[in-house]
């Protein structure tokens, strides 16, 4: 019955620390917002799937391909914050998200006061 009662408190507490963890990276998060354009290359995909990781979000790039120039004109993707697992998916075609006068895409994370996450069009925020 004891060593139970110790299994039972050593997973509690792994599990509380484990949810502090994931609080704290969101707080840390702030504001982050990714947008894709047709000048990005794969280069700077590398770069931005870094940077993310870093800020505590996982981005998967699941198909792209780039024009003759070597500038992005489709791509897959998905996104998730590591902390609360908040995140979604979207996908990108040169004939739809990179014409002029098209709102810009990307997705967009706030874990401020107003917690609040968008993929897709990110022109109004």
């Amino acid at each position: 019955m004891r060593n139970l009662l110790i299994v039972i408190f050593i997973s509690f507490f792994l599990i509380s620390a484990k949810s502090q963890d994931q609080s704290d990276i969101c707080k840390k998060m702030g504001k982050v917002k990714v947008v894709f354009t047709n000048k990005l290359n794969k280069d700077s995909l590398i770069e931005i799937k870094k940077k993310m990781l870093k800020k505590g979000i996982k981005l998967d790039y699941i198909k792209y391909s780039f024009d003759k120039e070597g500038g992005l004109k489709y791509i897959d993707l998905k996104v998730k914050c590591i902390g609360c697992g908040t995140g979604g998916s979207m996908s990108i075609r040169k004939r739809e998200g990179f014409k002029k006068g098209v709102p810009p895409w990307g997705f967009y994370f706030n874990h401020g006061h107003s917690p609040s996450f968008k993929i897709g069009e990110v022109a109004d925020m």
